[in-house]
């Protein structure tokens, strides 16, 4: 277990502990000292989003050790209660244990980066959008999907999903249980305001500028959709990494066209470079197609892409990965075949979002660590299923083996 949770999932993406890679450490740090939200350079930023070191800061420790601390126990309980939901006491155990031995979970355990508190929020919303009806629940829902929003802009994806999915489920049946729903729409809009609106009125009133996510978009849509990438990993293969020195190559070719055109401060790098993903994206639109292509295959691919340490590890984790994948999409469609889709719909949307957003942006298995509260109950649907039947043919082997051994 402390072999897993020291695994780079990744080559480049992963830090050592306590390593602060997205800085969020740096910012919290800054927040602490002079209650100002500010980048290296001491600079008002939005560069990131504003709950993971607003957390941190508050918690008074040097890391994010603390956070992690509190929000690993609420994260096992979240997963209990939706597979309580999904499958009954026996699905509990089983998507507890696939979330205690998840290895890229474990990877990012005491480090600075925001998965766990993200799948711990994945695992609350689920919640929510199965249980939620009106009034106070329908508020509290709304304000934890701001405080999911302020963790990782994804979330926003599954709110905008499960909205669509709430009003045209109530449009063609017209079923009584659904205008609840709707009549609690507003109690929601409020409570996802409250929470939200203060990091986009203070992006307002500091860049004036409508920034209502982060200034980092920009940067990540044109990391996966440039020709760079698409000549020396997906068109080679969707397996492949990208080379360390040829990232920091075109990393510093950005950083020098964008001096050249005297493109400064962090609103206009985030549009430049997104004006410049979509530019490429319509000048070679079957390499984004590829390109599309290969995120799908780094978004779900079970054995740490670069990884260069030892190969037991290596296909350990594959061989789990794979294995705990596989057993997620057949509880799936276990799921879906048995039980009431206002309880499946909501963790399906969830999936969908995450995947629909990283289709056009950067991806890797990164990505995919929020879902494992999600894929883990799937997982112990699937194992329980595959139990009730084989269960049968294992004891009537076990048995005819005991008969021979007597006779």
């Amino acid at each position: 277990m402390a072999a897993l949770a020291c695994l780079p999932i990744t080559k480049n993406d992963v830090a050592t502990p306590l390593e602060d890679t997205d800085g969020y450490l740096r910012i919290a740090a800054r927040l602490g000292e002079s209650g100002r939200y500010v980048g290296p350079d001491d600079t008002p930023t939005a560069f990131r989003p504003p709950l993971f070191p607003i957390a941190i800061a508050l918690s008074g420790a040097p890391s994010d050790l603390i956070v992690h601390c509190l929000v690993y126990p609420m994260l096992l309980c979240g997963v209990a209660s939706i597979a309580r939901e999904f499958s009954g006491r026996p699905a509990v155990r089983f998507a507890i244990g696939f979330l205690i031995c998840c290895p890229l979970l474990l990877a990012y355990l005491g480090r600075a980066m925001t998965e766990l508190t993200s799948a711990w929020f994945a695992a609350c919303l689920v919640i929510a959008a199965a249980r939620c009806r009106v009034g106070m629940q329908a508020a509290v829902s709304g304000g934890v999907l701001g405080l999911a929003i302020l963790t990782r802009p994804v979330f926003a994806a599954f709110g905008l999903l499960w909205g669509v999915w709430v009003l045209g489920r109530w449009l063609v049946t017209r079923r009584a249980a659904y205008r609840p729903r709707l009549n609690g729409a507003g109690a929601f809009l409020l409570g996802l305001a409250v929470v939200w609106s203060p990091w986009v009125i203070r992006n307002a009133l500091v860049f004036d500028a409508f920034i209502p996510f982060t200034t980092h978009g920009g940067y990540t849509l044109l990391l996966g959709n440039n020709p760079v990438f698409w000549d020396e990993v997906a068109r080679v293969s969707p397996f492949a990494t990208w080379d360390g020195e040829s990232l920091d190559r075109w990393q510093k070719s950005l950083e020098a066209e964008m001096a050249a055109e005297g493109v400064t401060g962090e609103v206009a790098r985030d549009a430049w470079q997104r004006r410049r993903a979509v530019g490429h994206i319509v000048e070679r639109p079957g390499d984004f197609l590829r390109g599309v292509g290969t995120r799908v295959v780094r978004f779900w691919c079970p054995v740490p892409l670069g990884y260069e340490g030892s190969a037991v590890i290596y296909y350990a984790v594959g061989l789990y990965e794979t294995a705990f994948l596989l057993l997620a999409f057949a509880g799936l469609a276990v799921t879906v075949r048995t039980r009431s889709p206002d309880l499946w719909v909501p963790a399906v949307l969830m999936i969908a979002a995450f995947q629909g957003v990283h289709l056009f942006y950067w991806a890797n298995a990164r990505m995919r660590a929020p879902l494992v509260p999600v894929l883990a109950v799937f997982a112990a649907v699937g194992l329980r299923q595959a139990w009730l039947v084989f269960k049968p043919m294992i004891l009537k082997h076990l048995g005819r083996s005991a008969a021979g051994d007597t006779a």
